[in-house]
Order: C-alpha cells, then sequence, then structure tokens
C-alpha cells in the first residue's frame, strides 16, 4: 500500500493527458498527511483541471476513498510545471 496515492493520481492524470512524461508528481510528508502537488505543462492543465474544475473536484473525491483506506489525509495541488 505504500504510496497508493502517489501511484493513483499518477495513473488517472497519465489518461487524461496526451504526453504522460511531461507529468511530475511531487509527494510531500506534512504533520496531517500528505501533499501531493502535480506538475503539468500549461497546455495539459485544462485537460487536469477540467471545465469548471470539475475533472480536478472528480480526483479529489477519489483521494477521499484512499484516505479513509489509508488512514491519513491527502492533499492534491495542481500547478504549471515551468519547464515544459
Amino acid at each position: 500500500m505504500d504510496l497508493l496515492d502517489l501511484k493513483f493520481v499518477q495513473y488517472i492524470t497519465e489518461q487524461l493527458v496526451e504526453d504522460p512524461e511531461a507529468i511530475v508528481i511531487e509527494r510531500k510528508n506534512e504533520d496531517r498527511g500528505v501533499h501531493l502537488i502535480v506538475s503539468v505543462s500549461k497546455i495539459e492543465m485544462g485537460r487536469i483541471i477540467g471545465k469548471e474544475g470539475k475533472m480536478a473536484e472528480s480526483i479529489r473525491s477519489l483521494l477521499k476513498v484512499i484516505e479513509s483506506k489509508l488512514g491519513y489525509r491527502i492533499r492534491m495541488t495542481i500547478q504549471e510545471n515551468i519547464e515544459n
């Protein structure tokens, strides 16, 4: 189960974009859980966020299921990867 949260977000985001290699996910441990920082190109960001943020909201809802299974909080942030 180690890194299940990271693997889940990696899998979902790779399915949504045209260039899965361009996705960089950083996992940081925090006091109350984990923070996943998803970095993507500006072009791909729209695909991950979705219209009115619905896709990102759906991913976060699914992360809540994983939270309950793993027993710690999972926060996800999507940001533009300046390198791409």
